[in-house]
């Protein structure tokens, strides 16, 4: 997903001592896939690899580049019937799949279903229409934002440079793989912490690195308190429809050389992209575009959230509480949620169940 580097060159792992060997991305991302056409064939032998109908799901926002190199890899590990699927469109078919039938009475035509998808490392934003041809509804995609490189990773990271400030305070300084260890320990605790609403607070454990591993581990605790300040205030602040990304030198966002969001407000981010999209619906055929009179921004009238951080109640609740603050201010009907979906699994159902539709013409 770096446009900014020779991705068949080798350059993995980034900070890897001399001794290491590398290898490019397109060398890494082709030996992930033939792992993955190595179990295929021990667990289905009965079912050749190459005789199955593969659907591979990408982030929307890769450039052609990406994608090329993507279907390329795939190629070279031996996937021979391939589609390439964007994952917000996977995860629309996964929520259509676990409806039951019943998605149609969910939306109607002329919707506009805001998907927001944020993982482990990215943030996608997605804009899908909901139009009637000849009786039937379907769905078209309006916009996809830019390739935001902000997720769960860097709130883990952010996160544990909070805890490890509050242990300078008490004397205790950590060394980056100390630091990198009490990433894992801080994600481990969020998780806990916002999935258990009577939790307030849960221990974390950095271990040392000298010989008395036990007894030189350093204690401290990760507070609910701190994971709803630093995430959801830091990471999803409440914004005007007019507030746009912010930008500054790179800083403690920026890691492995990968251009990081400057702002880590997603908020921001969501803001500027709706603002973006604001004529789209001129240029569709089949709908009226009457959101875009006096609008500054895009209305959607549906959300549909995906990946990972947003299996984060508060999160959740902060970006609809969010955007449909935006859609009063301008005299809409809030934004309804499209629930359903497993945030874990969505995109690997989708693709599953698109590529099922492809080839059967049953769905």
């Amino acid at each position: 997903c770096h446009p900014g580097v020779d991705r068949r060159a080798g350059i993995l792992p980034a900070d890897a001592p001399e001794e290491v060997s590398r290898i490019s991305p397109l060398t890494a991302s082709t030996r992930y896939l033939e792992h993955l056409r190595r179990a295929w064939e021990q667990a289905h032998p009965e079912a050749p690899f190459a005789q199955q109908d593969i659907t591979v799901t990408i982030p929307a926002s890769f450039d052609p580049a990406a994608r090329e190199l993507t279907a390329e890899a795939c190629k070279a590990a031996g996937f021979a019937r391939l589609t390439l699927l964007e994952e917000p469109q996977a995860a629309l078919y996964s929520w259509i799949q676990a409806s039951g039938g019943q998605w149609r009475k969910q939306v109607k035509h002329g919707d506009i279903i805001l998907v927001v998808d944020v993982g482990g490392g990215t943030t996608d934003l997605s804009l899908i229409a909901v139009l009637e041809r000849d009786g039937n509804l379907e769905l078209q995609r309006i916009a996809v934002g830019e390739h935001i490189l902000l997720g769960g990773d860097n709130m883990d990271l952010a996160l544990a440079y909070g805890v490890a400030r509050k242990l300078a305070a008490e004397g205790k300084q950590l060394d980056a793989w100390q630091t990198r260890a009490l990433a894992h320990g801080c994600r481990a605790a969020k998780e806990q912490l916002l999935a258990d609403a009577s939790l307030q607070a849960v221990p974390v454990v950095v271990p040392s690195r000298g010989s008395k591993l036990i007894g030189g581990s350093i204690r401290t605790e990760v507070t609910r308190d701190e994971v709803l300040a630093m995430l959801v205030e830091g990471f999803f602040p409440k914004v005007a429809v007019s507030d746009k990304p912010k930008t500054r030198a790179r800083g403690a966002l920026t890691q492995l050389g990968l251009p990081y969001a400057q702002d880590a407000a997603v908020t921001r981010h969501l803001a500027a992209f709706l603002s973006r999209q604001v004529h789209a619906l001129a240029e569709i055929e089949g709908l009226d575009g009457d959101q875009i009179d006096g609008s500054t921004f895009l209305h959607p009238t549906a959300i549909l959230f995906n990946g990972g951080v947003l299996k984060a109640p508060q999160i959740e609740q902060r970006i609809l509480e969010v955007i449909n603050g935006w859609l009063d201010d301008e005299a809409c009907e809030p934004a309804r949620l499209l629930d359903g979906a497993n945030l874990d699994l969505a995109v690997a159902r989708g693709a599953a169940y698109y590529g099922h539709i492809a080839t059967s013409g049953r769905g």
